[in-house]
């Protein structure tokens, strides 16, 4: 009573005043709470409009009413909104004009019942010229199309808010996400233009992960909130290790051997001999097996009708390059271009065979003469490169070559004083060449990262005859940029075992398909491997010796850290900018010791995702943990509620941070494995479901590694990364891969067998 007589004090125009300063859920409280409170609000138009907004999430532009806004006017015409969205009416078809209809809009929106439309004018510079120089604008419902807008530069895409009347141009896809957030920081109209807008939030997840749409693959226009979804769904499931229960995939005859396999773009392709051998060190192969993982339908293995030692396979563009190579007196290497469907010359190459050889001047200087040649190949978009060297020889150059495959001309040769040398595409400008530089006045030995800008072809381009490409009569092709790695302390040294680059998938690469298909728009992450030891007198090393200390390094590198040089403009004159470690390292890597005595590391790397197994102790079970660099995705999900991490004891906490600190922190949750590995867990077999239970740790830029032995100054590394470990003992395994949407278990197996994998798929929320 004394409530009610205390509101029957005050008039009802300050109440109503003071209820606008409420949310419409204590609104509707107070009306509650007496007759009079219900009159108030009941009675009170704007207090009525102030609810339905709420409700609604609107709010009334200012100076939208020309004056006093009308509110029962404004709440009729709300109300007979909703009322007209809920029931579906609809007025006749209208054709909405967007301009021109002959021209092509790779990137369109609707915002504050405008579109607008990204187009080209001029003409582009290259067939890979994706960017734009126009916007169409065009209000929803007029049929006036103002004049397209000549911004009169080039751009990648663009930032619109009509009301504004502001375009943001965004000039470097690669610089997109970065340059959206910043934007989204300057203003709060800036803030709500991003986060509301969810072709742009797509935009970034999409550059964050390394990713793009397919051209063409969501048949018709993209339904960006359904591909966000999708995409936020696939990287929730392979955060939470969110597993359907395993099958088994077949991958061709059981008794034949298949000494060489990968898998691509979703698809597995191994070679093997059908014809009988002529000797016992024929090795060749004559057959390639391809299977699409998760069916169980084989088609026919490909019959080339000749022998090869190995190829390179690209499933997007039915390419299958045959190589023959390491031919016992012979100077040169072929390559076959062929189809993967009919096993014939591929249709688009316009020389079917490449062949690379080498002058007698280069060969007697080099002392290969009689030498075998060894090529190594990979494909990527219209790019083939192969790494040349020399298997049974000392020498230690190696020539790393790039043709544009479908017309045949040669485009860069790369030479290199390391025969152990890795090379791999950062994306589709781009190649990264994984070499050691040699020692000269003022360094000792240093590995270094060596960027090439992937050459245009242009009418100087020519093939020479029978696409028979003599190496040393082309020009040395100079990095645009070295990125140094530390150097060794001088009595230690890099040898040639465990040298390799690790970066999959490739540019151009499906990654995962559902409304649309997802590629790889460029590398994320990469990890090298090397061994060093210490070898003050310049002996040859033996390999499985442990003299001299031989200690092998994983060191995991951001491309994100790396943009700023890559994106840079050169300096005039400059033809190679060269980046010390001191400039780029500790932040853009996480270094790691191998232990041999736990388990052995992969030099293997998926999009920016690492996969460790543990054998527990009987050697019939193993705990998986899967290793994530993405640092935008782990600042994110740190938190997460769906993943658990346990409380540490003051013990545990210190060991673990000594190992991270001491370089043997890559699976930072050993701790517990034990415990898990200790408990009575069922390993499943075919067709029983997985415990979705993780066990989750990360490890921040805060806690530093640090490298002391065999460097000349300690190395400090403090790339962040985040541990995830499955509650669930899996099904020993010779090895693990993490490929697009599966968790891909490769059987212990010799040469002479060919057992089925096991297929993991994630389990997505959404899943049908």
């Amino acid at each position: 009573m004394e409530n009610t007589s205390l509101i029957n004090v005050f008039p009802q125009e300050i109440l109503v005043r003071t209820l606008h300063y409420c949310d419409y859920v204590t609104i509707i409280r107070f009306s509650l709470t007496c007759k009079k409170a219900q009159r108030v609000v009941s009675c009170s138009v704007s207090l009525q409009l102030h609810i339905e907004l709420e409700i609604n999430g609107l709010e009334i532009a200012d100076g939208s009413s020309g004056g006093n806004p009308n509110y029962s006017l404004a709440l009729k015409e709300l109300r007979d909104h909703q009322d007209a969205w809920y029931n579906l009416r609809l007025g006749p078809m209208v054709q909405q004009s967007v301009g021109a209809s002959d021209i092509d809009v790779p990137d369109w929106d609707l915002r504050n019942g405008t579109y607008h439309g990204e187009f080209r004018a001029s003409e582009p510079d290259d067939d890979d010229d994706f960017h734009v120089d126009h916007t169409q604008i065009a209000v929803l419902g007029s049929s006036t199309i103002p004049p397209p807008t000549n911004f009169e530069k080039e751009f990648s895409s663009c930032v619109v808010d009509p009301t504004q009347d502001l375009a943001v141009l965004v000039e470097d896809e690669q610089e997109v996400y970065v340059t959206i957030i910043r934007f989204s920081l300057t203003c709060k109209k800036a803030y709500e233009i991003v986060s509301f807008s969810v072709s742009l939030q797509l935009h970034i997840e999409l550059e964050i992960n390394g990713l793009e749409i397919a051209n063409g693959s969501s048949k018709g226009s993209i339904n960006y909130s359904s591909t966000l979804k999708e995409l936020k769904e696939y990287q929730n499931a392979w955060f939470n290790m969110k597993f359907s229960p395993m099958i088994q995939q077949p991958i061709g005859d059981p008794k034949v051997e298949v000494p060489n396999w990968d898998l691509r773009s979703g698809t597995y392709f191994g070679d093997f001999r059908v014809s009988e051998l002529e000797h016992e060190e024929d090795f060749l192969v004559d057959h390639t097996q391809i299977a699409v993982l998760g069916s169980s339908n084989l088609p026919p293995p490909i019959n080339f009708g000749k022998k090869f030692n190995h190829n390179a396979v690209d499933p997007n563009q039915d390419l299958v390059i045959l190589v023959e190579d390491e031919i016992e007196g012979s100077e040169f290497a072929r390559f076959h271009l062929r189809s993967g469907t009919t096993g014939q010359a591929h249709p688009l190459a316009e020389y079917p065979v490449l062949t690379v050889s080498f002058d007698s001047t280069f060969l007697r200087k080099n002392n290969l003469l009689d030498a075998s040649v060894g090529a190594w190949p990979e494909i990527m978009g219209n790019y083939f490169t192969v790494k040349i060297y020399w298997p049974e020889t000392s020498c230690e150059i190696s020539e790393i070559l790039l043709w544009d495959w479908k017309t045949g001309i040669l485009l860069s040769r790369i030479y290199l004083e390391h025969r152990s040398a890795r090379c791999t595409f950062l994306d589709k400008e781009r190649l990264l060449v994984y070499s050691v530089l040699p020692e000269n006045d003022t360094q000792s030995t240093r590995i270094a990262l060596l960027v090439y800008r992937i050459p245009i072809a242009t009418i100087d381009h020519e093939v020479p005859p029978d696409a028979n490409s003599c190496v040393p009569l082309y020009p040395k092709h100079d990095p645009i940029l070295i990125f140094e790695l530390p150097e060794l302390h001088p009595s230690w040294e890099v040898t040639g075992q465990h040298f390799m680059l690790g970066s999959e998938p490739l540019p151009g690469d499906v990654v995962y398909t559902k409304s649309a298909t997802l590629l790889c728009s460029h590398v994320t992450t990469f990890c090298l491997g090397f061994r060093i030891w210490n070898n003050p007198r310049r002996q040859r090393y033996v390999y499985g010796s442990r003299k001299g200390t031989p200690t092998d390094f994983h060191v995991l590198v951001s491309v994100h850290h790396l943009l700023p040089y890559l994106l840079g403009r050169q300096s005039d004159g400059v033809t190679t900018r060269i980046i010390p470690w001191s400039q780029w390292g500790t932040v853009a890597t996480r270094w790691f010791i191998e232990d041999h005595s736990i388990e052995h590391l992969t030099d293997r790397i998926y999009r920016s995702q690492y996969i460790r197994s543990t054998t527990t102790k009987s050697g019939q079970a193993q705990l998986i943990s899967i290793v994530d660099f993405n640092a935008p995705l782990i600042k994110r999900y740190q938190y997460t509620a769906t993943a658990t991490s346990r409380a540490k004891r003051a013990s545990a906490d210190k060991s673990e941070k000594n190992a991270v600190l001491e370089g043997n922190g890559m699976t930072e949750g050993r701790l517990f494995q034990t415990r898990i590995g200790s408990t009575r867990l069922p390993v499943p077999t075919i067709g029983k479901a997985l415990n979705h239970e993780v066990l989750t740790e990360t490890i921040g830029s805060d806690m530093k590694t640090i490298i002391r032995a065999g460097f000349k100054d300690p190395v400090v590394s403090c790339l962040p990364y985040r541990v995830v470990t499955k509650v669930q003992l899996m099904p020993t395994h010779g090895h693990w891969r993490i490929h697009g949407e599966y968790l891909v278990g490769i059987p212990r197996r010799d040469w002479s067998e060919n057992i089925p994998f096991s297929l993991y798929k994630l389990e997505l929320s959404s899943q049908e």
